[in-house]
């Protein structure tokens, strides 16, 4: 693996979030009469989401200064922050993992989506994802933090075994 990028973004991660159709009004006539019906897209956060990509994107820019590496597989490992809850017992304060939504996945997508045509070309290139989601602490802040590496054919069999794949949470 060759690194590429490492850089790290403040602020509370923002998730992908859920796109839905909203068809218009009219739309069900037309459909009886046989017309084309274009239905609008909408997203659950748009303005939140917007200033969270461009902040990523910002990040992975200040570190990346080359072009977008095409054609070529990446692994992405990514840690998002979040602040504990004071409302926490005991039991949740000694609990270093957050296991209340959002969703691990949209948050990486949220990330992933960012830095496309920054650090990778097409963000299908992405072949290996490494996240969590744990509380800030210590020098900690709510954020993201992600590490970008290149893969070449040789590490297949190391993360195929997964040894490889526990290595990258490690200090």
């Amino acid at each position: 693996m060759k690194l590429i990028a490492e850089f790290s973004v403040r602020g509370i991660p923002i998730t992908e979030g859920s796109k839905k159709a909203i068809l218009p009004k009219d739309a069900r006539a037309k459909i009886l009469r046989g017309e084309h019906v274009h239905p609008f897209v909408v997203n659950d956060n748009p303005k939140k989401l917007e200033e969270w990509r461009a902040d990523v994107k910002h990040a992975a820019a200040a570190v990346f200064k080359d072009q977008p590496i095409a054609g070529r597989p990446i692994a992405c490992l990514l840690k998002f922050y979040f602040e504990r809850p004071p409302s926490h017992t005991k039991v949740m304060r000694e609990m270093p993992f957050h296991m209340i939504a959002p969703d691990t996945e949209k948050l990486f997508r949220a990330c992933n989506d960012a830095v496309q045509a920054v650090i990778w070309s097409n963000d299908a290139q992405v072949a290996l994802i490494a996240a969590m989601k744990t509380y800030a602490f210590g020098t900690h802040y709510p954020g993201v933090e992600a590490i970008c590496w290149e893969l070449e054919a040789v590490d297949a069999a190391r993360f195929g075994a997964g040894e490889a794949m526990l290595s990258l949470f490690s200090p």
